[in-house]
């Protein structure tokens, strides 16, 4: 959903999510971002201004502030609000795979594993983490069944990785 299934579609949107299940697809890939307030919205860019009626960067905006602004789709804007990742999650719940891309975000793991813990979906739900070790061994350390997609740059990432957990996705 990164840029919508369809142009009228809002990016990141819960229109898009639906429009996915649908459409009997597998997997979405979702952008996560924090507010100022530590809520997890769904927002591809540090900031509103290309993607909303608005402008400012997510992680210095409420949520509560961020509902204020619509979506943008390729038909201008859109009666779409920005969706929290909890909304996104249940949404799709048994319908659809997720891969999260969370990766150099500031996203405490802690808060992360929490909602997918509660939610009963940490098989349902990939995690783009980048190359970021400190932030896998943090994730799998709150919950050892997260799904975790890290990129690797050479055989070293790869031994880390799969000698700790052999269920990781390597994209090398």
């Amino acid at each position: 959903t990164l840029q919508g299934i369809e142009s009228n579609v809002p990016e990141n949107s819960l229109a898009a999510i639906q429009q996915a299940i649908d459409l009997d697809i597998d997997m979405v890939e979702l952008d996560v971002r924090m507010t100022s307030d530590g809520v997890l919205v769904l927002m591809h860019d540090a900031s509103i201004d290309r993607t909303t009626n608005g402008s400012g960067s997510v992680s210095s905006l409420t949520y509560e502030e961020l509902q204020q602004y619509r979506l943008l789709s390729g038909d201008g804007l859109s009666d779409e609000t920005i969706p929290t990742l909890e909304e996104a999650l249940r949404m799709g719940n048994g319908k659809i795979y997720f891969n999260l891309d969370i990766a150099n975000k500031n996203i405490p793991a802690r808060k992360i594993a929490g909602l997918l813990t509660t939610l009963g979906m940490s098989g349902q739900v990939l995690l783009y983490v980048s190359d970021d070790r400190n932030f896998a061994t943090d994730l799998k350390a709150e919950n050892a069944d997260l799904l975790l997609h890290p990129m690797v740059e050479n055989t070293s990432d790869i031994e880390f990785y799969t000698s700790r957990w052999p269920d990781v996705c390597v994209m090398q």
